[in-house]
């Protein structure tokens, strides 16, 4: 959050500003889309990394609160996906590991 007497950055729960002793006043919005973005990235990771971002970008470009929401969003979409992606690969392998190594007819055949 942002100091309205001198526009320094403050921590979010600061009472009083550490630059120029006014007191902070916590009427700033949370920005909704890092609280949408965070949400998400339990059950949505690749809506979630993309409000988190988004909402991220607008934290710095305007004085809204939740940036620590919006990080927090961006790396549990980022991890989500990562693993998702080792899955999948781990799937594909072994079901290709398993279609050379056991043939699909048996063997008592011949």
């Amino acid at each position: 959050m942002y100091c309205k007497n001198c526009g320094k950055e403050i921590s979010d729960g600061s009472v009083v500003c550490i630059n120029c002793g006014a007191k902070a006043d916590s009427e700033i919005p949370f920005n909704i889309l890092s609280i949408v973005g965070f949400a998400l990235s339990f059950f949505l990771a690749v809506p979630g990394l993309i409000c988190s971002i988004i909402g991220y970008l607008q934290i710095k470009k305007s004085v809204y609160r939740g940036k620590s929401l919006a990080v927090a969003g961006i790396v549990i979409s980022s991890v989500s996906i990562v693993i998702t992606l080792i899955v999948i690969i781990y799937a594909i392998s072994l079901a290709a590991t398993i279609a050379t190594t056991y043939p699909s007819y048996p063997s008592y055949y011949y």
